[in-house]
């Protein structure tokens, strides 16, 4: 897809949105894709599949096999009524590369057996700890350049979007030598190698954990034990009690004791029940 192309595209389906990637990042994540032309790409973070169409014309491009996205909902947030991905096959006809859109899936979800991934673009949750959780568990499922592409690194400073510091911190735990920013998009999108040994990548686990989450919506009680479980699976008991210890603190920490004490009555209720933990209600 050459440049031209690329505007036309986004120009028709642009405005459709409230907050589309912008051009200049899809521009960036085309010339991550050409450099290191992946086989198997991941996208976590799925939402209308305005930039999962894209990545999907990229790799088509680079004769890739696989492009597999994946979303914590499966309603796309900005209108309740369409599911995630619903924009994708607009934008992407082709059919060379097999396209996967996986709603109510995170990273904790994906299956141990699961071929590995070239290249993520992670682009789902940016509230701490998330986006670090995200990277150390997708580490050990890359090969090949092991490279993971995040945008909204700057998003943190906006008045009210403080809450979304977890690309800055994951961005911040990398070693230098391993991040680089792209400065041809205003600084907002970078690329990390998690070509890192697994000790370092233990040190920066229990580093950044430790750090005060920002959770809007606490991780839920089967979250948080499967990501104890991946955490031990991959890098050992030390920083799966660390990640425990760090949820105890601060998983709740932007929750309202009140509005905790009406969740867990809401939590034992549905347990009852037989029904699975209910989301907090804002």
């Amino acid at each position: 897809m050459n440049r031209k192309a690329l505007e036309k595209l986004y120009s028709l389906h642009a405005n459709s949105l409230g907050q589309p990637l912008p051009k200049l990042e899809l521009v960036h994540l085309q010339k991550r894709i050409t450099r290191h032309t992946p086989k198997r790409f991941l996208e976590v973070g799925t939402g209308s599949g305005f930039t999962g169409g894209f990545i999907c014309n990229f790799l088509d491009d680079c004769e890739a096999e696989v492009f597999h996205t994946i979303d914590e909902d499966t309603e796309f947030y900005g209108d309740r009524s369409k599911p995630v991905g619903h924009m994708l096959r607009t934008l992407y006809d082709g059919d060379d590369v097999d396209v996967k859109i996986e709603g109510g899936t995170t990273v904790l979800d994906l299956p141990k057996n699961m071929d590995p991934f070239d290249m993520v673009f992670l682009d789902g949750n940016r509230q701490h700890p998330w986006p670090l959780l995200d990277a150390l568990l997708l580490a050990p499922r890359l090969r090949g350049p092991k490279e993971i592409l995040m945008s909204n690194l700057l998003l943190y400073q906006l008045p009210n979007d403080f809450h979304s510091i977890g690309p800055k911190i994951l961005f911040d735990q990398l070693p230098p030598t391993h991040r680089g920013i792209d400065n041809s998009s205003g600084k907002n999108m970078f690329a990390a190698s998690m070509k890192i040994p697994e000790q370092n990548l233990e040190t920066i686990a229990v580093t950044g954990f430790t750090i005060p989450w920002t959770l809007l919506d606490p991780l839920t009680e089967e979250q948080l034990e499967k990501a104890a479980a991946a955490l031990r699976w991959h890098y050992g008991a030390k920083t799966a009690r660390i990640f425990k210890e760090a949820a105890e603190r601060f998983n709740w920490i932007r929750v309202p004791r009140v509005k905790r004490a009406r969740h867990k009555i809401r939590t034992t209720l549905h347990g009852f029940a037989g029904l699975p933990e209910p989301k907090l209600k804002h």
